[in-house]
This record gives structure tokens, sequence and C-alpha cells, in this order.
């Protein structure tokens, strides 16, 4: 059913939350949809712009424009609208598919008016006789995902029905009276009231999501950084078979991937991934061209004993039950969680599976569908998408530029890539952490000899930075406490002996280890050891509240805890402990080599990007709030010139305590290690926080 034309409606919900995101900011290109179809094949370029003139005139989402009243925002049908079709003949271009780009590009960051219209883009690209590339961009209030792909399948039967001299087919879309309607009854319908109750159960003692980055979430002002990948269809077989060995289909395979590489990048065993969802209505509504998809968070425990046939179950689970749920708003999922009230993330990165019908014809010819820009996202976004067109999936990185930097983005999508090769290639019972994310690249480098070059220095891990001070200048003082010093061997020895037994404990990359200890050397020697083992850190101060100890331990699921026979606080049960100073532990550590781990002693290779310590503060709404860095991001105390000798101490840097327990400068225990000697004072700092806290460079 139609709309009357120039009557004021209200807006879906989908399309009023985009209507508030966009005031103020109406030229960010975050809220466009485009893609482009590559036609193989040559087009009668007047019936191609007739098809897409009919598909307007029958499409009333394409003739939207929006203002707002006393009453709030809405949306008015025009009954006809003036566009204009883009023809471009790029054929006599040094680089055709260059001119494409530069002019699609510009496309997408052109301001709409939403008061006005037209809010899409048509353009048709002459590349040469038998080769034509069709490019569409709608505003995202006014088309969803699964809106364009509509759209795009309409004009290719209206076209190929004209060239065959055929009658133009029925479209089958209904009007958008019926998504309307069907939007406002589902807000006092039983239906949301159950799914709210679901996604309160799933959400109950929600953990904060994590990214790839340590960095908060924010949006960019210009386009997202993008990357894109490709897995050839031998691969995507392979994936398939795993998927139908599961009883599940291959998107599940592509959905665990990203939780998997996730709980690999942050170590947390309890992640939570975005899913944009269709939540289209039934009925008629179904089949309306219009804006209200959604995102649903996805909650899943990924540990790495669990194995790929258990995730692929789970994530098939759990994707049934939110599919089931979807319609709810995440507007409002979001203020019923509290995540507004506490600034607590909600969700991590998105993952966006793309299969929607997209053989397109015209006129006998095949169109190939490239999506160019997902809308808005203020962190990262993975498209998986089966249109690819021989039977590949093209995998697509979509990062914010505030967060990542385009390195960053690429790394990201080859571990990922590869990540997705090695599941379908693997056996369902195979463990997950038994699956390497490494690029080739990344092996070659934890493979080689680290030298101290500054190139390399800048994407060395922490303990490498460490060994290579050791050898160079082994003998000079790494640690003090009073009247006890360590030099930087005899800390190495103390610290890789260590490491092996918490290895052989269960210790290691993306998985965390508490230290509950007091200030000592023992502190030092302990917080290295867990680096070596390339598990990440965890300082909890022996001095805190029992009820604080225990939040910490239980949100960040510690694999082990070391402390000593001197801590008297009491520790939860539950998590294995390494007591340092027992009988049991001092000769289990007599009889281990003091000598540098490698890749072959971890139970996974130690990579830069892996978490390096977990440090909580007391977070702005009084609970504590852990916040992590990467191992590779410690190029900041640089090691002496090669062949420099410690002199007299020169102040590492700020740091607020002497124990790496209340701040992200507590770090600096080792940190200064890898640069030169720390000196550790029993009491502690006062004074504002830009204090020295006693931890000391020695310059060479």
């Amino acid at each position: 059913m139609s709309l009357p034309q120039g009557v004021r409606f209200r807006l879906t919900d989908g399309q009023r939350g985009i209507w508030y995101a966009v005031q103020g900011d109406l030229a960010n290109p975050l809220f466009g949809l485009a893609e482009r179809v590559d036609i193989q094949g040559p087009v009668d370029t007047g019936l191609f712009e007739a098809a897409l003139r009919r598909v307007v005139d029958e499409t009333e989402a394409l003739r939207v424009s929006f203002g707002e009243d006393a009453d709030g925002p809405y949306q008015v049908v025009a009954p006809a609208l003036d566009w204009p079709f883009h023809l471009v003949d790029v054929s006599g271009q040094d680089d055709p598919e260059a001119a494409v780009r530069d002019w699609t590009s510009a496309d997408q960051r052109r301001p709409v008016d939403l008061s006005a219209g037209p809010l899409f883009t048509f353009a048709l690209f002459r590349l040469a006789e038998d080769r034509y590339v069709w490019y569409q961009r709608h505003h995202h209030i006014a088309l969803d995902g699964l809106s364009v792909g509509m759209v795009a399948r309409r004009v290719a039967a209206v076209y190929s029905a004209a060239s065959a001299g055929e009658p133009c087919p029925e479209s089958g879309h209904g009007g958008l009276r019926e998504l309307i309607e069907a939007d406002a009854a589902y807000g006092g319908s039983e239906e949301i009231a159950g799914d709210r109750r679901y996604w309160a159960e799933q959400l109950a003692d929600r953990p904060e999501a994590h990214g790839l980055t340590a960095q908060p979430t924010g949006y960019p002002d210009g386009p997202l950084l993008r990357v894109v990948s490709t897995l050839e269809p031998a691969a995507v077989e392979s994936i398939r078979s795993l998927a139908r060995e599961a009883g599940t289909a291959w998107p599940t395979v592509a959905v665990a991937a990203q939780a998997l590489y996730l709980h690999r990048i942050t170590g947390r065993t309890d992640v939570v991934l975005a899913l944009p969802v269709a939540a289209r209505p039934g009925g008629d509504a179904a089949n309306v061209p219009g804006m209200v998809s959604n995102l649903v968070p996805l909650r899943l425990s990924v540990r790495p004993g669990d194995t790929v046939a258990e995730l692929l179950g789970q994530v098939s689970r759990r994707m049934r039950g939110a599919l089931r749920h979807q319609r709810y708003r995440y507007e409002e999922l979001r203020r019923d969680v509290g995540a507004l009230a506490d600034g607590r993330r909600l969700v991590g990165p998105r993952v966006n599976i793309i299969m929607f019908d997209y053989d397109l014809d015209f006129g006998g010819h095949p169109g190939v569908v490239h999506n160019l820009t997902i809308g808005h996202d203020d962190d990262l976004t993975v498209v998986v998408d089966n249109r690819a067109g021989d039977g590949g999936l093209r995998v697509e990185l979509n990062a914010s530029p505030e967060l990542y930097s385009a390195a960053e983005v690429e790394r990201h999508g080859e571990r990922l890539t590869g990540l997705m090769r090695a599941l379908g290639a693997g056996a369902p019972d195979r463990a997950l952490g038994a699956l390497d994310i490494a690029t080739e690249a990344e092996r070659r480098q934890v493979l080689a000899d680290f030298d101290g070059d500054a190139a390399q220095t800048a994407t060395a891990t922490l303990a490498e930075l460490f060994e290579a001070r050791v050898r160079e200048c082994p003998e000079a003082g790494a640690v003090s406490l009073g009247a006890d010093t360590l030099t930087y061997a005899e800390l190495n020895t103390r610290a890789n002996a260590l490491a092996r037994l918490l290895v052989a404990r269960g210790a290691g990359p993306g998985r965390f280890v508490g230290l509950v200890l007091p200030r000592s050397i023992d502190l030092v020697v302990a917080l290295l050891a867990v680096v070596k083992s390339g598990a990440a850190y965890v300082p909890i101060d022996p001095a805190y509240p029992a009820d604080r100890i225990a939040y910490t331990i239980s949100d960040v699921d510690l694999t082990l805890l070391v402390t000593d026979t001197r801590v008297e606080v009491a520790l939860p049960e539950g998590v294995e402990r390494v007591v340092l100073g027992d009988e049991e532990v001092r000769a289990g550590l007599a009889a281990l080599p003091g000598t540098d781990l490698t890749d072959a002693d971890r139970p996974s290779p130690l990579l830069p990007v892996a978490p390096a310590y977990v440090i909580y503060t007391s977070g702005s709404t009084g609970r504590p709030k852990g916040s992590w860095s990467p191992t590779g991001t410690w190029s900041g105390c640089s090691p002496p010139p090669a062949g420099g000798s410690p002199s007299a101490p020169t102040r590492c840097g700020p740091c607020s305590t002497p124990t790496p327990s209340t701040s992200r400068c507590g770090s600096c225990g080792v940190r200064c290690c890898t640069a030169g000697g720390s000196w550790w004072s029993r009491s502690r700092c006062r004074g504002r926080r830009s204090a020295s806290c006693g931890c000391w460079r020695t310059s060479g």
C-alpha cells in the first residue's frame, strides 16, 4: 500500500537513530551505502536509464525527504523526483579504472540534503565497448543494505525485460506504509516484550566488550580505512566442508573465526561481537525497500582448550537465538543494560555477512557486485561477502582511522583470512589454542635474531627488548631493592626459569596471569617471567580490599595467580596458584633451565600484537576497569647505543606508584629493565601523578 504523497509520516525506529546521528554532520560519508556492479558485456545506455527511472518512480523509499516539526522527525514521499543520471565515458582515459574510483570516491564525500533529495546517486561508466560499471549510492536513512540489493535486482529485471522486448515483470515490492506500520506495531507487541527478556538474559553480568585496539572507540570525520582480501574457491570449499561436517553453514565459520581472532588478540575468553541484521518484519513488509536494519550483540565463550567443533556449535546456537530476536533495537538495548550510563562498551568489532541473492543479469550479461561503503562504524567491521563471482569470498575490513593505521588494518586482514583458511584446512576436533594466527612475514620476524636495529625495535616484543639488553650488558645492575641487586644476566636467568614453570602450568600468548605480590625483587622477576611466557600480566596490589581483588580476578579470567608465602590476604578459589617460596615451587624452579624461551617453548607464537599487561583502575563509575597494551608497543625506552656501558642513572619517566598495580605507568618496572637499571623503594610515592616513582633508567 502506497503512502499519500506530500503527507508527513513517522520514521521507522531504524531511521530515527540515523536522523539524530546525522544532525550537524550531514557531510559525513559514514552514513552512505555504496556499491558498484561490473557488467561484463555491452549495455544499451538508453534502456538502462529508462530502467533506473522506472524503478525510482515505483520505489517510494527512493523519493523520500526528511524534516522535523514539533512532533519530531518525519518523512515525506514526493510524487515525482527530478534527478540526474550520470553517464560517464572513461574509455579514453589512460586508466579507466582509476577514473571510476576517483569519481565514485568524490561522490561518496558529497553532502546530501535530507530535506530535498535525491538521497541517491546513479551513474553508469563506460570503460570499453563490452565493459560497464553501474554505481549506486544511497543515504542510509532511506535504504538499508538489504534494500540496496532489492533495487539492484529490480533494475536488472526491468532492463533485461526491455532489452528482450518483453513486458516488464511485477516488482513484488510493497509500499512504505506496510513497513512503517509493521515497525510501529512491533513497539507495542508481545514480541518486543519477549525480545527484551531474551536480551536481558543474554547480557546479564555482561563483560565490557573489547576491540582489536586498546583505544576507546570513536567515529572518524572522514572515510573508513578499507582493506580487501580474497579467499580462493578451494579455501572456501574447505570452509563449506567444515561447516557441513559441523551441521551448520559457512557464515558460522566466518563469525567463529572473528571471535577466535578477537580472543587471540585480546586474551579475553568472554567476547562480544556485533552482528548487523536485516530485522525485517514478516508478511508484505518483508519485501519493502526502506531502512529497518539493526545491530545485535553476539556473546561467545572462546577458550584455548575448546575444539573447533565446539566453537562452531556455540556460534550456530547463539546466532539462531540472536536472529529470532533481531528486531529489538540496539539503541534500546544499550539503555536497558546501562551502557549509556556506565560508559562500558557493549559490543566489539562487527561481523557483517553478505549472502544476498546477487546473481545479476543485464540482458544476458552477468553483473558482479562490489561493496564500496558499509555505513558508519566507530571501530572495525569485517565484511564477508559471497558475491565474488568465482566461488570465492571477499573479506573486507573497514576501520576507523581514529583507532587504526592502514598498516594495522592490513595486518589484521592478513591474519584473519589466514585463520579462516586454517579453520577450513583443520579437523573439527582440533583445539582452538593450536591454531596459529601469525602471517608468514610475522613468523619470519619471530624467528629472526633480534639485533637491536631501530626498525626491528619498533615491532619487537617486550621479551625480545629485554633479552637484547641482557646481551648488551649482562653484568650491569638491572634491579635493586635496598642492599639486594640483580644483574641483567641474573634477572634474566631467574625470569626464564619461572617463565618455563608458568608455561607448564598453562600460561602463554593470549592468556592472563595475575601477580599478587608485595613490592620486591620477586615482583620484577615474576612480571618479566609472565612477559616471557607470552601471557599478559595483571598486577593486583595485596593491599586492595578483598572484593576488589575478587572482582579483578573474575573479570579478567586468569589462567594462573602468582603470589608468595608473605601474602596474607585471602584469595578467591578456582584459579591455580604458583606460590613463590613454596618448597615444591623452589624445587621445580631449580630443575628448569634459565635459557631464553622461544616459540617452540610456548603453546603458540608470541606476536607483537599480543597483550602485554592489563592494568585495572578505579574507572569513572567506581568499578575497576581494565585497560591493556600490546607487547609490541614498548619502544618508548630505547636501549642505549650498541657498545654503550651503564653510567649514572637518569629518570626513565613519570609513574604514580612503585608497584605496577594502580596505573598504566606501572608497567615501567619491565620497561625500564629494557632500557637501564630499576631501583625500587619500599615506601609509596607521594605527591601528584607526575611525581617520579623511583623507576630509573641507566643510559649508555
